[in-house]
């Protein structure tokens, strides 16, 4: 196949509705230069199901959620940044290259596997702090989520926290309606979205 004939099923494959990563790989370019062929005969990469819901990460193997199309997770963005002021380092392998590792969720990765790995470090503090509930900070939010205190005072201040972190979501929610993920409870819930698809998920 040559380069007119593989430029032209590229666009032509974008165009009908897949992914610029997916097709760049297996005509053998990058995710960049196929973009630049598909806006050079006026296809947008917004046309990809990536571009159009998924909101992930702009590195082809990376699952994590950024707020805008087009753009890398902290922590792919902050190792996109040092290789353009570091052109010539080698990359050396370390646990933040690695999905499953604390180090990888601390360094911006919100895959499964990295969120299991905070969710199992966080569950070995609180019952670390547990052992420890006389020395919990009352009257926080942090004595009733992180020292599981039940007494008055963290109830409520527990209470108020998760009121202004509500109203905080709704108020985000608004300015940026497209950060809310409709038909969820988190949606219906949290951010306080009442389309159908939110009010179906909260029965």
């Amino acid at each position: 196949m040559d380069t007119g004939e593989r430029n032209l099923g590229l666009v032509s494959r974008v165009r009908a509705g897949e992914s610029i990563a997916a097709v760049a790989r297996e005509v053998g370019l990058s995710r960049e230069r196929a973009r630049q062929i598909c806006r050079r005969a006026g296809v947008s990469s917004s046309l990809s199901p990536r571009a159009l819901g998924a909101r992930t990460c702009l590195e082809v193997d990376c699952t994590a959620r950024v707020a805008r199309n087009g753009e890398r997770c902290s922590m792919h963005h902050a190792r996109w940044r040092y290789r353009q002021a570091h052109p010539a380092a080698e990359r050396s392998p370390a646990k933040s290259d690695v999905h499953g590792e604390l180090a990888c969720y601390n360094a911006g990765c919100h895959c499964e596997l990295c969120k299991a790995a905070n969710r199992a470090q966080s569950n070995r503090c609180r019952r670390s702090r547990e052992s420890r509930v006389r020395d919990a900070p009352h009257g926080t939010p942090s004595g009733y989520v992180n020292w599981n205190c039940g007494c008055t005072a963290c109830c409520d201040a527990a209470r108020v926290a998760r009121a202004e972190s509500k109203a905080r979501a709704v108020a985000r929610g608004r300015e940026h309606p497209e950060l809310i993920p409709h038909g969820t409870s988190s949606g219906y819930g949290y951010w306080g979205c009442r389309c159908p698809a939110c009010r179906e998920k909260s029965h």
